[in-house]
């Protein structure tokens, strides 16, 4: 919403808030009113009292999840998120700060935003990674342009995050792998590279 609103200004945020808000409320068609509001009550709280208890599963690829894996989870682990969170939206901030470097900003201003949702989220699945595919085809697009220490950083994380299956890599190396957040590390430096590539202006 906020980059909606300071590209597109509040005439665009109006109707996507309008949208959200019809989403929320046409379900009450099928459900009443009070059922409508009992489902997404019950969904608010499947969401918010599922988080701790899942915040070390292998498949959570958040921030929040890769911070609690390594130091465990605690004060110093929520503080990391905290600063890793406002890093992600100053970089964010920054790219659109550059937007007049480059003819198209949106692209890769939106793909980068999408890429960081399953990071920021504290729910971030590794399957919500699929969100980040406009992000990898900017990547891979714009990747003969990197300098040669981008494009190295880039394609091994792009390696890796595409080859990190427990079908290639058996139950107990997979296990090991997200154990270690490395598909996080992975989504990090592809986020990062979309900064350089908006630095550099090709994008």
């Amino acid at each position: 919403m906020p980059w909606l609103t300071a590209s597109y200004g509040l005439a665009t945020a109006a109707v996507a808030l309008a949208a959200i808000a019809a989403g929320l409320l046409l379900p009450a068609l099928v459900y009443g009113w009070a059922g409508n509001l009992d489902l997404l009550s019950s969904w608010w709280h499947t969401v918010s009292s599922a988080t701790a208890s899942n915040l070390l599963g292998a498949d959570n690829v958040s921030l929040t999840a890769m911070w609690a894996k390594w130091i465990g989870p605690g004060s110093l682990a929520s503080a990391l998120t905290a600063v890793s969170v406002l890093l992600l939206v100053a970089v964010a901030a920054t790219m659109w700060r550059q937007r007049a470097r480059v003819a198209e900003p949106d692209y890769a201003e939106f793909a980068f935003l999408l890429l960081i949702i399953p990071l920021v989220s504290p729910q971030g699945w590794d399957y919500v990674l699929l969100l980040g595919t406009p992000a990898v085809i900017c990547v891979i697009d714009r990747w003969r342009e990197l300098q040669t220490p981008w494009r190295f950083m880039s394609g091994l994380a792009l390696a890796v995050m595409g080859f990190s299956m427990f079908d290639l890599m058996g139950r107990a190396a997979y296990a090991q792998f997200m154990a270690w957040s490395v598909v996080s590390v992975c989504a990090v430096v592809v986020a990062a590279t979309l900064a350089q590539i908006r630095l550099r202006a090709l994008a």
